[in-house]
């Protein structure tokens, strides 16, 4: 379970440290999802640490009635912003989380997010295992402003499937326009 579950409402998170949380949605039919916080509503989350949280991948074995649900994936081992929700994050740190083989957003994952918005960030040292090591965004409108992403890995186990170190930036065919806007970042030695 997540540290933190936001089911709903104005949220804001300040000063604090979110650590050591695991993601594990207790059931194959769902994936596991945002370890140190869970998001579906509107979250500020300023002056923060959150790491050391974790997202894995859980193999529930051969003798599930649907083999098309075998495996939870994880998801937004620090953050995990689902679907029309809303994320600020302000002069924080994400570091040190990681998803298991199959997940993505080892710091940040965004799912058909409404609106995100980083400033005065730094997202370093988290880990994915299929993408989006640093950041893994799939949102309406994203921004993100004077951050640092850094130091953050996707697994080279299959260099086709490991994408976006750093940031991965996810466009779905037949949805709306998802942009991300980066200013003034520095995005480096990502892996």
């Amino acid at each position: 379970l997540p540290i933190f579950d936001v089911e709903a409402g104005v949220v804001a998170f300040s000063g604090m440290t979110i650590r050591n949380g695991s993601a594990f949605s207790g059931t194959n039919i769902h994936d596991n999802l945002g370890g140190g916080i869970f998001n579906r509503g509107s979250l500020t989350v300023s002056n923060c640490v959150i790491t050391g949280n974790s997202a894995p991948t859980t193999d529930w074995g051969t003798n599930v009635p649907d083999p098309n649900f075998r495996f939870s994936r994880g998801f937004g081992a620090g953050i995990f912003s689902d679907s029309g929700s809303e994320l600020t994050i302000l002069n924080s740190t994400v570091s040190h989380n990681q998803t298991g083989p199959l997940g993505a957003g080892g710091g940040i994952c965004t799912l058909n997010l409404a609106n995100y918005f980083a400033e005065g960030c730094t997202v370093n040292g988290n880990f994915a295992g299929l993408q989006g090591g640093g950041v893994n965004f799939q949102g309406q409108i994203g921004t993100m402003q004077n951050c640092t992403i850094t130091d953050n890995a996707t697994s080279d186990a299959d260099p086709s499937a490991g994408g976006g170190s750093g940031i991965l930036n996810i466009a779905i065919e037949n949805q709306a326009p998802f942009t991300l806007t980066l200013t003034a970042c520095t995005v480096v030695r990502n892996t």
